[in-house]
């Protein structure tokens, strides 16, 4: 953490401490793309001078991989400075107006609530340019796809994937440096479908830079899909044998090795999801072994 890693000749990760948050540039000949802004104006700050620092070129264009404070609160400090465009999923405003402005709203109301966030001067910046379908910006020779998903790690998951290079920026669909975190917007069942379909699309040399951590490889991300997978079918199973919430709390909470936060909102999302007559479809059978997964 702390430098820019050269992923290839035009593609550079460096891994901010914070929460370990992964911010990517695609470098130009004449400009960057910034992919994620940070956590707050403080960031996005010392984001800026980093960027001077080792590309000494304009920001182009941001990107959002999702709408998760860490990844988009610097937003508007990134747009007063550069007056780039933001892309981001077409969701961003509603998940906005759901979860974190009201978060943001109870936080600057009481910054005692949260005293480690530094958000006295956030404002919330939707993307300029709401992505609903595949969509294409040219930086020189690069092709960069932006790829919106359904409902997976949030309802604003957008992927960044350049054909030519074979890369794909995920956001935290994939976490290398923790387990997957269920949080604002989860969806239990909607996330190992969304990337059941990514790592079709995938071959076994791409690399894959995840929201948080180092850069994986297929194997790694078909690793976590089947801890994703038996999380969703768990839910489902405890569903069908009328468990309660609790139950299965519980129950995840001796086999799994995901935290006791990201349990608990896994499993009310889930139960939320089919008293409202969600069909869930099972892709692994809950007694599935779950894989050694990274948790540096």
């Amino acid at each position: 953490m702390g430098h820019w890693v050269a992923v290839t000749k035009h593609v550079f990760q460096r891994r901010y401490s914070s929460v370990d948050v992964s911010i990517v540039v695609i470098a130009g000949s004449t400009g960057i793309v910034l992919i994620d802004t940070g956590g707050s104006p403080a960031e996005a700050d010392e984001l800026l001078g980093d960027l001077n620092e080792q590309f000494g070129l304009p920001v182009v264009a941001i990107i959002n991989t999702h709408a998760h404070y860490d990844h988009c609160f610097g937003n508007h400090r990134m747009v007063e400075r550069t007056a780039a465009p933001v892309y981001g999923h077409h969701l961003v405003g509603e998940h906005f107006r759901q979860y974190e402005q009201p978060r943001l709203s109870a936080q600057q109301a009481n910054p005692l609530l949260e005293p480690e966030m530094q958000w006295d001067n956030v404002h919330l910046l939707e993307p300029t340019h709401p992505v609903h379908k595949r969509a294409v910006i040219e930086l020189d020779d690069n092709c960069i796809e932006l790829l919106p998903l359904a409902p997976a790690h949030s309802s604003t998951n957008l992927v960044v994937f350049l054909p030519q290079q074979r890369i794909w920026i995920v956001g935290d669909i994939v976490e290398e440096s923790a387990l997957p975190m269920y949080s604002a917007g989860s969806d239990t069942f909607g996330w190992p479908a969304a990337l059941e379909s990514l790592v079709g699309s995938m071959i076994d040399d791409d690399l894959i830079i995840p929201g948080h951590g180092s850069v994986v490889d297929r194997g790694f991300v078909i690793q976590q899909l089947e801890l994703l997978q038996h999380m969703a079918c768990s839910v489902r199973q405890g569903w069908i044998q009328g468990l309660s919430e609790s139950e299965v709390i519980r129950g995840l909470t001796k086999k799994t090795p995901f935290s006791q936060t990201a349990i608990e909102s896994a499993v009310t999302q889930g139960y939320k999801h089919l008293s409202n007559g969600r069909r869930a479809t099972c892709l692994t059978s809950p007694t599935t072994s779950i894989p050694n997964a990274t948790t540096n």
